[in-house]
């Protein structure tokens, strides 16, 4: 009986924290360039709002959990799509850093090769600025009606002034 328990006891420690981390961690998806910019350009229902950053880019963390809170918001998750792209060169730093993340259920895309990334810009005709972080916002039509660097303060601002158009 004291086998057993002491069985159950390092399974709980051992297991715990992996299950419950992966059920609140971000959500990883690995893509293409020709997957991703399908799923865009399919999308023509909304505004896309797509967001480039780095695991470790401090103001893309905190834009990262701003963002999550935007998905949530009713108002805007009717008229905008959230497309995240993690721009990181190693998978296992985004990984980990997933992890991190237990509050945030974001879904993340990311490419296995850094040349999809550049292979997604030049179908997508984004003129990212190898700056993170990173924003464009589409149109229904897939018109890129704004693209670059805005302060943190002003995310919300340009969402909901796109929003009223």
């Amino acid at each position: 009986m004291n086998k057993f328990i002491l069985f159950l006891i390092f399974g709980l420690i051992t297991f715990s924290p992996k299950i419950i981390m992966q059920a609140y961690c971000l959500d990883l998806m690995p893509t293409t360039s020709e997957k991703m910019a399908n799923v865009i350009y399919k999308d023509k229902k909304k505004y896309k709002f797509i967001y480039f950053f780095t695991s470790w880019c401090y103001e893309c963390n905190e834009t990262l959990d701003k963002l999550h809170k935007m998905q949530l918001d009713r108002n805007l998750s009717q008229k905008y799509n959230f497309y995240i792209i993690s721009l990181d060169d190693d998978n296992k730093k985004l990984l980990k850093f997933s992890n991190t993340k237990i509050k945030n259920k974001s879904k993340i895309f990311y490419f296995n090769r850094f040349d999809e990334i550049e292979k997604f810009l030049i179908k997508t005709e984004i003129n990212y600025d190898n700056a993170v972080p990173f924003y464009c916002i589409l149109n229904e039509n897939n018109t890129i009606i704004k693209e670059g660097y805005f302060e943190l303060e002003q995310l919300s601002k340009v969402i909901k002034n796109q929003n009223k158009k």
